[in-house]
């Protein structure tokens, strides 16, 4: 069962979106954006089970994962089509998915609560969900979309809003433009300061004699009585002669 999933589509898919779409994806009509071709995935987790709202899931193929939200529309028309059988009820089976769009939301976080995470995430947003078969087990070792390098740039560039989420789309208009790729060796150019090292201290060749310190006179009582002694002796003299 694991051969029927196309691997790494769920990638291919998202970093086709940054280099062409960039911020634009959530203004473009469903059209522009869905594959053709219905797209195989594996349910992972369950977010919510309330049949009677939109069903958060995690699917994935081999290689990435990603949230999904099911609208109602998909969820009635699954359980129409299967007598009354309820989507929650396969877990970790195949299914496909089609007329599915890009969003950049809140993920709930799970265990069908109402809480939602901090920050929005890239997500999936399908219309038609169908039962394709049974597996067991997760399929490969699939990782969060998210953890892609690029998808992760692409993300926080979209947190913080504006053109700033054309990012990857203007990286790859940059390197196909001659003129953008001679700016971007410039821009890539950064003159390093020089290095200050630290000085040196002084070296003292071992043959020369330091100089010795200058001792400083500093007279004592005793010094000054001897003086005075001096003093009066050669005033006897003096007087002698």
């Amino acid at each position: 069962m694991s051969n029927s999933i196309p691997i790494q589509w769920i990638s291919q898919y998202i970093l086709q979106l940054t280099e062409t779409r960039g911020m634009s994806f959530i203004d473009v009509p469903l059209e522009a954006v869905s594959s053709n071709e219905m797209k195989k995935v594996q349910i992972l987790e369950f977010f919510t089970y309330n049949h009677d709202m939109p069903i958060w899931v995690k699917v994935s193929d081999e290689v990435s994962s990603i949230p999904v939200c099911f609208t109602q529309d998909a969820v009635s028309q699954y359980v129409k089509n299967f007598q009354g059988r309820r989507l929650t009820e396969s877990k970790h089976a195949i299914f496909v998915i089609g007329k599915f769009r890009p969003i950049f939301v809140q993920i709930p976080s799970g265990n069908n609560r109402l809480r939602f995470s901090k920050e929005p995430h890239i997500a999936l947003e399908a219309s038609v969900v169908e039962f394709f078969g049974s597996a067991i087990g997760t399929i490969g070792a699939p990782q969060d979309i998210e953890m892609n390098c690029d998808v992760s740039v692409w993300v926080c560039e979209l947190r913080r809003m504006g053109n700033s989420g054309d990012v990857q789309k203007r990286d790859t208009q940059h390197a196909e433009d001659p003129l953008m790729q001679g700016i971007g060796l410039v821009c890539l150019h950064v003159e390093v300061p020089p290095i200050l090292h630290d000085r040196e201290p002084e070296r003292i060749s071992p043959d020369v004699a330091p100089a010795r310190p200058l001792r400083q006179s500093n007279p004592t009582p005793e010094y000054h009585k001897r003086l005075d002694f001096d003093r009066r002796f050669m005033d006897n003299v003096t007087k002698v002669c």
